[in-house]
């Protein structure tokens, strides 16, 4: 904010103090002094930073006057409007960059880069014990953006006893091990009344790398997890967006809060989006506790190689979250035996109240494509019973081949709605195998001790078993134990091979006419749903031949809390025929689509273009560029500013290019 400098007498240039006066008045021999602070309305100021040719002498207010090291840095306390950017090229090596100060809701503070695009983003590399490259603790209003940041010296956590939650062994480890980004509300102990000195507020970190943590990437928190320890804090409007996080003893993202004993969520209000989270020892990205919780547009892969039940994307003990055009793929879990857990593509987890998971990939993940699951907590929590899980228009190929199934119902969800999706599983373990949930199938359903049971509803799935792949293994449609309350209608389920086998308990139910005896899917069928692909080739494959028995053959689901939506899940209006078909994709009847986008305008603005278009209200666009127009690439999601007008900021300031808007669907579609 300060914009003028003098000089001391050490020769280093610090901000001006004019606007500060001083009076030393005497009377009567007796002294004082008065200070009055006249406060400025001084303009923002923008701070360069280069550790190659800066000078912690200079004052750092333009390029060839530029600071050289993060402590000077981490000397100023910043103000609304002022940005600090960072030299690309440039390595920083040690303390890492400490936030102080609070921007406005209209002119936010910005740690960000500049120099030539060509070269590579600034590093900023927190050595130490519990160093993190950028810290931002109870300050508000700041944008972090277009950094690379890792960090060194910090011992990762033991895991727990036989690995078998994949957690650390320490349940207090948040209270002292530090992120790579640590975003952290935090007041005095014993107040949980801290109000707004404790509370983190109107965070975007935007087109991150955070790689290499010894525990996680980003990790976000109200207050210290344990509710034992008394020390509360609170965040509130978080944006975490076309980050990379990779790579790090833990999780790429994590967001949570302290664990209360009934359902308060002290983070609220946060958005994991267009995010890459990989390679990672346990999840890609997990949320939870928070109120309204949005994860979008991001994937998740390879993550569980170091810690037992873990996940690619997913949220727990959370109130209004949407997970939704993700794809979550090759994540696993470490373990062997009968204690592995998850592996899973995504998650709603114990404790959701009203989740939506839709409009996702999940494949080839060693454990369920989609878990939903509840388990009350006890011990004086009454927290952990999950209620309003709906899933819909997602799919799923080649999950839960050590574990689980293709979706994996586990405890007294009430109620789950499955509805319009498609589910290829292929079968790989022996009969009698004591893995979770035994053979496995495309979906399964168990029950333990208090977990309580669930009330399951499937409409409109098309659920495919391909025995042939391995012709050793039980090929079941569907696994469980039995217990819960079950409805199944309008479904298909096919067999490649041929033939059905629900295995339903200690019974195995091996013709069509037995299932629908037990009083299940009387509008159901057993049959190749005729799909335009072929299945486990990816979404493309399951758009609905001509002649599909799944045309006009669905319901309208009424008992799922949000509907049944105005898009498949390739981005088409439903239904489009008599009635709704089954599978996540509506038989294409009407050219152009509805929710076709129009474009309005296209603005130049500083650093980038500005599009604006119309599209149907509560759809949601992606905006992609080409060159040539014939590739297109992502460049990002348009934003509904008003009911049914879009906008979208290119701020890449790249060659000529074109533009377009796309109705969203699953990725790979």
């Amino acid at each position: 904010m300060r914009v003028f400098s003098w000089k001391t007498a050490s020769g280093l240039e610090e901000p001006d103090r004019r606007g500060e006066a001083w009076f030393s008045p005497k009377r009567g021999g007796t002294s004082f002094l008065l200070c009055l602070n006249m406060a400025l309305s001084l303009p923002a100021a923008t701070y360069y930073v280069d550790s190659l040719n800066g000078s912690d002498g200079n004052n750092g207010l333009s390029a060839s006057r530029a600071w050289q090291t993060i402590e000077r840095v981490n000397q100023m306390t910043y103000g609304p409007g002022d940005s600090i950017l960072l030299k690309r090229g440039c390595v920083w090596q040690g303390p890492g960059f400490k936030a102080k100060g609070n921007g406005s809701v209209q002119s936010p503070i910005t740690l960000a880069d500049y120099g030539e695009a060509h070269l590579p983003l600034p590093v900023i590399d927190g050595v130490g014990a519990h160093e993190p490259a950028v810290l931002l603790q109870n300050v508000q209003n700041w944008i972090v953006r277009n950094l690379e940041l890792t960090q060194h010296g910090q011992t990762p956590q033991s895991l727990d006893a036989n690995n078998e939650k994949g957690k650390d062994a320490d349940q207090y480890s948040d209270e002292y091990m530090r992120a790579v980004v640590h975003v952290l509300g935090l007041g005095p102990p014993d107040d949980p009344n801290c109000g707004e000195a404790c509370t983190v507020r109107n965070i975007r970190l935007e087109n991150l790398l955070v790689r290499d943590g010894s525990w996680t990437g980003i990790y976000a928190s109200g207050g210290y997890y344990q509710l034992r320890s008394g020390t509360y804090g609170y965040v509130d409007n978080l944006v975490i967006a076309g980050v990379e996080s990779r790579n790090h003893h833990k999780a790429g993202i994590e967001i949570t809060c302290t664990y209360y004993q009934t359902r308060i969520y002290a983070t609220s209000n946060v958005m994991v989006l267009d995010s890459h989270l990989h390679h990672n020892g346990g999840d890609g990205v997990m949320v939870g506790p928070v109120r309204n919780g949005l994860l979008d547009g991001n994937e998740c892969d390879h993550n569980g190689r170091i810690r037992n039940a873990r996940v690619g994307c997913w949220t727990w003990d959370s109130e209004n979250t949407t997970i939704q055009f993700n794809e979550s793929h090759h994540n696993m879990t470490p373990l062997t035996n009968n204690k592995a857990r998850d592996g899973s593509g995504f998650d709603l987890d114990l404790g959701t109240e009203n989740g939506m998971i839709q409009y996702n990939w999940s494949h080839d993940n060693e454990g369920e494509g989609f878990l939903l699951m509840s388990w009350p907590v006890g011990y004086g929590y009454s927290r952990g019973e999950s209620h309003n899980i709906q899933m819909r228009y997602n799919l799923s190929e080649r999950d839960g081949k050590k574990l689980g199934g293709g979706i994996s119902i586990f405890g007294g969800v009430s109620p789950v709605v499955i509805y319009n999706n498609v589910i290829y599983y292929e079968p790989d373990r022996l009969a009698g195998t004591d893995m979770f949930n035994g053979e496995g199938g495309v979906i399964t359903t168990s029950i333990f001790g208090k977990s309580g049971r669930p009330d399951v509803r499937a409409y409109n799935n098309i659920f495919i078993t391909n025995g042939r792949t391995n012709p050793a293994a039980v090929s079941n449609n569907l696994w469980t134990d039995g217990a819960g309350t079950f409805t199944f209608d309008n479904n298909i389920w096919w067999r490649v091979e041929g033939g059905t086998r629900f295995q339903w308990g200690n019974t195995a139910i091996t013709s069509w006419s037995g299932w629908q005896a037990n009083g299940f899917d009387p509008n159901g069928f057993s049959q190749d749903p005729a799909m335009v692909g072929l299945v486990g080739s990816g979404p493309r494959a399951y758009y609905l031949a001509a002649g599909s028995p799944a045309r006009d053959r669905g319901r309208a689901v009424t008992d799922a809390l949000r509907g049944m939506g105005t898009q498949d899940a390739f981005g088409a209006w439903t239904p489009q025929g008599a009635a709704y078909d089954i599978g996540a994709a509506e038989y294409r009847l009407v050219f152009p689509d509805p929710a076709a986008a129009r474009f309005t305008g296209l603005y130049q603005q500083a650093g980038g273009w500005q599009l604006q278009f119309s599209g149907l209200t509560g759809r949601s666009y992606r905006v992609e560029t080409s060159t040539d127009f014939r590739a297109w690439n992502k460049a990002g999601t348009a934003n509904e500013y008003i009911p049914g007008l879009f906008e979208f900021a290119d701020r890449s300031a790249a060659v000529l290019r074109v533009y377009r808007a796309v109705a969203r669907g699953v990725p790979g579609s």
